[in-house]
């Protein structure tokens, strides 16, 4: 009677913990996550060093004025703005973080070796304001620590 429990505990045994194993190592969807980002123009600042006076050696500054607007065009797009050196104001134009709309889509495949094979493919979406052009994958596993 023994032997017959032991005959049909063991396999039953091992194909439970082969399904757990199989559970465990199936891969998640997670959301692509966009971070939200605010704008805002500096309150306290440093003044800007253009020179020093020869005849006492102290700092000859300006008020460079640094601020950041919306353009208001409802692109989220900003204009950073500030005075140069010359006297005139400067303005870079830049597009907000979260004017990306992409799919990332994974793939898993195990290798005979044991190992495993990630594929990603990256799409951008019509309704995104710019395009991706660089796509890094962040690694925490033991075998490829950072440096």
């Amino acid at each position: 009677m023994r032997r017959l429990l032991l005959a049909i505990f063991l396999p039953l045994n091992a194909a439970c913990s082969f399904a757990v194993n199989q559970a465990a190592q199936k891969a998640q969807r997670r959301p692509l996550v966009k971070e939200a980002r605010e704008y805002r123009t500096l309150i306290k600042y440093e003044r800007r060093v253009i020179g020093y006076d020869p005849r006492t050696g102290e700092e000859i500054t300006y008020d460079h004025k640094p601020r950041i607007e919306p353009l208001g065009d409802g692109s989220d797009r900003w204009a950073l703005k500030w005075i140069g050196f010359d006297g005139r104001e400067k303005t870079v134009i830049f597009q907000g973080a979260g004017a990306l709309d992409v799919i990332v889509s994974a793939s898993v495949a195990k290798m005979p070796d044991g190992q495993y094979l990630y594929t990603y493919e990256v799409m951008n979406l019509p309704t995104s304001r710019t395009h991706l052009k660089r796509f890094i994958v962040q690694n925490f596993a033991s075998e490829y620590p950072l440096a």
